[in-house]
């Protein structure tokens, strides 16, 4: 391990490594690293390459970010780790760790974005993603304020949990779901959430999209109330849907055991923990690669509309409220 104690009077230099993979079978994750853990630090004009061996093995991070606090890393390029078949494999090329006030300024993924993740964090403060291109923007325990702007996202997508503010603009993102709260942490945003000027672009299907994906079982303790948000802006949304199947979800169903009230009273009973639902969802400006051939209202809350309802979300399109009984 290799631990860079930067102060910030250091000019910025343009520095190329690169790093030959592990080139055998490995049962934890690998470290070698730059490591940070000094506060007010700034990276910039960095590219890694990896030199791929015959076997990819999983590793923690090239750069490596803990217990520290405004730090920057700019124009910045990186690379996912790949197996001998050219297969991604479990990676962080960039890993944060109690980190404050962190911000990511052109930190560019060069290989294949629709693959494994290249970033992962816990416990972070106060993050901000301005004109990035990566795989994966990631929080795992948990990140209070994450702000993703101008940014390309791929497959792997915004994949989060915590709370404050998430605000997502100009970004266009390639996941199944816009943003997917982590199911592993409850799928929990205790905060509000904001899509503004956004391009959505998920794989080609014929089942009803939906844009914000969460789920909880509600019969395990977190330790936290989990909030499916307590609420939603969408101002503006390009959506690439499909040709076949136009339906779009705000939401996906985050409790498929009970849709109406008969399953309820069934259920109700083992519902120790509730996923607390949106006190308000607001959405305005979407707009459709394909519309509904017969002109009706194509975007709807969820498929399961009744757990919005007993949970009193208050649903507006285009400044309208709308129904959620039946």
């Amino acid at each position: 391990m290799c631990v860079f104690r930067v102060t910030s009077k250091l000019p910025a230099y343009k520095i190329e490594l690169s790093t030959l993979a592990k080139d055998q079978d490995f049962d934890a994750y690998v470290r070698r690293s730059l490591t940070v853990i000094r506060s007010n630090t700034v990276i910039e004009g960095l590219t890694h390459y990896i030199e791929e061996g015959a076997i990819g093995v999983p590793h923690y991070g090239f750069l490596i970010f803990e217990d520290c606090a405004n730090i920057t890393v700019k124009d910045t390029n990186i690379t996912a780790r790949a197996d001998g078949s050219g297969k991604y494999v479990s990676n962080y090329e960039m890993n944060l760790t109690r980190v404050a006030n962190g911000t990511f300024i052109n930190l560019i993924q060069m290989n294949d974005f629709n693959e494994y993740s290249t970033m992962g964090s816990n416990y972070c403060k106060n993050l901000v993603f301005d004109g990035c291109r990566l795989n994966r923007i990631d929080a795992h325990a948990s990140v209070t304020n994450l702000t993703v702007r101008n940014c390309e996202v791929g497959f792997s997508r915004i994949n989060v949990g915590g709370f404050g503010t998430l605000l997502v603009e100009n970004t266009t993102s390639h996941g199944n779901h816009f943003i997917t709260f982590r199911g592993d942490y409850g799928g929990s945003w205790d905060g509000d959430v904001i899509i503004r000027n956004c391009t959505w672009i998920p794989e080609e299907t014929t089942e009803p999209l939906e844009i914000m994906d969460g789920s909880n079982p509600e019969t395990w303790d977190f330790g936290y109330e989990c909030y499916f948000t307590r609420t939603l802006t969408i101002d503006g949304l390009h959506i690439h849907n499909s040709e076949e199947n136009p339906t779009v979800y705000v939401f996906t169903n985050p409790a498929p055991y009970y849709n109406d009230k008969i399953t309820y009273r069934v259920y109700k009973h083992s519902i120790k923990y509730p996923y607390i639902m949106p006190g308000k969802v607001e959405v305005s400006g979407v707009t459709y690669e394909y519309t509904a051939a017969d002109g009706t209202e194509q975007l709807a809350i969820s498929p399961n509309m009744y757990i919005f309802e007993i949970g009193k979300t208050e649903f507006y399109i285009d400044g309208v409220q709308q129904k959620l009984n039946n």
